[in-house]
């Protein structure tokens, strides 16, 4: 069974459910660890880790946190190594900014769910394939400073919904695929409210969008 790390960047409360919904659909192990609560010290670079993801955050890139800082560039190494790493809406910010593009403050929240469409055909992705995805942010990356990645996605509120390393194994995406019901309740709801079937759309949507690119890098 393949073994993940999983980065919970989450301030407030633990995306533990976010991570078991996945691991249990998906059929694979874990560890979870929290750099916001526990720092980085438990996560052995020489441990043998077949993906990593970064999940998302209540903080955001322009803080310049020490964990922050220290997160990117162990991702870094990681994927120098060849270790494949995915970010996932703070998580694709950080890396964006690692790899030398710009993230900046939206103009607006945005909370509720999107359609996402693929442009660019890799990581089990389809290239016009669209996903309805969970949004929960309000910083993103300019579309003209994406530094040395490439666009993977994109939506009507963010035009730089998706990226990907032309040669390392990275990409990301600015909404939530690996979210569960419990993010929508505790994450979403409070501020957008969704109707069951675009609930249910989200969560299917997003489920179908880590299975394709999970199978991709864990054959």
């Amino acid at each position: 069974m393949p073994k993940l790390t999983i980065f919970d960047c989450a301030i407030k409360h633990s995306s533990e459910a976010c991570a078991d919904r996945l691991a249990s659909s998906l059929n694979f192990d874990y560890q979870l660890i929290r750099p916001p609560k526990e720092g980085l010290n438990n996560f052995k670079e020489s441990t043998t880790t077949d993906l990593i993801i970064i999940f998302g955050s209540a903080s955001n890139v322009e803080d310049r946190l020490k964990w922050q800082e220290e997160l990117a560039e162990i991702c870094y190494r990681q994927l120098k190594k060849g270790t494949p790493v995915l970010g996932l809406c703070f998580g694709h910010q950080l890396m964006a900014d690692r790899f030398g593009g710009e993230v900046f403050k939206a103009e607006r929240e945005f909370k509720g769910i999107r359609k996402v469409t693929i442009t660019h055909s890799g990581f089990g992705l389809k290239k016009s394939e669209e996903f309805n995805l969970f949004v929960a942010h309000s910083f993103q990356v300019n579309p003209d400073r994406l530094g040395e990645l490439k666009l993977l996605a994109t939506s009507e509120d963010s035009p730089v919904d998706g990226l990907y390393h032309p040669e390392l194994p990275y990409l990301g995406f600015q909404g939530h695929p690996e979210g569960s019901r419990l993010f929508y309740d505790r994450d979403i709801s409070p501020d957008a409210l969704l109707d069951e079937e675009d609930i249910n759309l989200g969560l299917k949507d997003g489920l179908s969008l880590m299975a394709s690119v999970l199978k991709s890098y864990l054959k």
